[in-house]
Parts: C-alpha cells; structure tokens; sequence
C-alpha cells in the first residue's frame, strides 16, 4: 500500500522530468510568420487553459539586468540571438540618458507616451528635439546609427519595451 502511494506522489514528478523540449519551431502552436537574419516573428494563439510543448528557449544571458535612470528604471530582461529587449519605465521627467544605437530597434508602447527624444536623430531631421506621441500597444520601427536620450513629456508615468537589433 506505502509503495502504491509512493508511486502516484512521484509519478507526476517523473512525468514532468520526462518532458523533452522542442525547437520552437517543432512547436505545433508557434506559427513562424516572419524569419530574416535579425529576427524570427511566430504567431501564437491559445485557447483558455491550453497547454504547449516545453520548447527550448535558450540559456539566460549575462546582460540581463535592472538600471536605475533618472526618474525611472531600465529592465534588461534578456538578450538572445542578436536582440536585446528591455523594459523601461519613467516617471513625469524621468529620463533615459544619452545611448547610441548602431542598429535598428522596434519601441512599443505598453502606456500610452508622450516622449521628447534629443540628440543626434532631431539633428539630422533639422529639429532639436523630436516629440513622440504614442497610444498603448502602439509600435514603431526606428532605425539605428544615431544616439539620443528620451524624456517622459506625459504628467503620468509611462512604460516602453524596446526590442534592440544588433
């Protein structure tokens, strides 16, 4: 009887270590939408309680990381196959300091922003500074090879995810 219970305590213990992760693309729930030499876009939709394959993420990068800014916070959350994607949030005035960019980057809004971004950018366009107005869940596609810093305009906080290409 003691073996029996033994047994169905440990068989989802068992199970579980049992479990082989997948490439994400042998995933049957991760559709790949787009793949170029930067970045691998999949189109996930689960129903409620659904269930996926452990599939194979990758190993945590040494990159990650919390930066304290002016007036707010930058997460690194992770860096993997050339992308760098962090998490920033800015109180009213808040400021993320000068960064350069050598590549692309992709900004989306998780707040809704008003942003002032000032450098090398607005110098180029002829402007000292260019103003970004932006509604939550809205993204945009900037390019690199300039550096600049980004301001919180709004009288709220805001927060931002920036998807860095290398």
């Amino acid at each position: 009887m003691i073996r029996r219970l033994l047994f169905l305590f440990l068989l989802p213990i068992l199970i579980a270590q049992a479990a082989k992760e997948v490439e994400i693309i042998a995933e049957p729930n991760h559709h790949l939408v787009l793949s170029n030499d930067q970045v691998r876009v999949f189109n996930v939709a689960l129903p409620p309680h659904a269930d996926t394959l452990m599939w194979n993420a990758g190993h945590p990068d040494e990159d990650r990381g919390l930066d304290i800014l002016h007036g707010g916070t930058r997460e690194t959350l992770f860096v993997k196959d050339g992308v760098r994607v962090s998490e920033f949030e800015l109180q009213p005035g808040g400021m993320v300091p000068m960064r350069h960019h050598t590549g692309p980057y992709l900004l989306v809004a998780v707040t809704d922003l008003d942003i002032r971004e000032d450098g090398t950018l607005g110098k180029l366009e002829g402007q000292a500074n260019v103003i970004g107005h932006f509604q939550s869940g809205a993204a945009k596609w900037i390019r690199g090879g300039y550096s600049h810093t980004i301001n919180n305009a709004a009288h709220h906080p805001i927060k931002f995810v920036t998807l860095e290409f290398r």
